[in-house]
């Protein structure tokens, strides 16, 4: 079951993915290693499934999109 602090992690790391556990202790008024422990945990019962990074086609080059 998720808590109230869980619930915050989880969209801030909607909004940042990359957030470092620092930031997310900062975010959430915990202490880095519980921030970061929070998050493990979440990775560890499934709710964090993987982190995912949104690649700017164009900003690459690339102009042609084929399936």
């Amino acid at each position: 079951m998720l808590d109230r602090t869980d619930r915050r992690l989880l969209r801030a790391l909607q909004q940042n993915g990359a957030m470092t556990a620092q930031e997310m202790g900062r975010h959430l008024g915990l202490s880095t290693s519980q921030a970061g422990r929070r998050r493990q945990k979440l990775e560890q019962t499934g709710v964090l499934r993987a982190v995912s990074i949104d690649i700017a086609p164009e900003a690459c080059g690339l102009s042609v999109q084929a399936f």
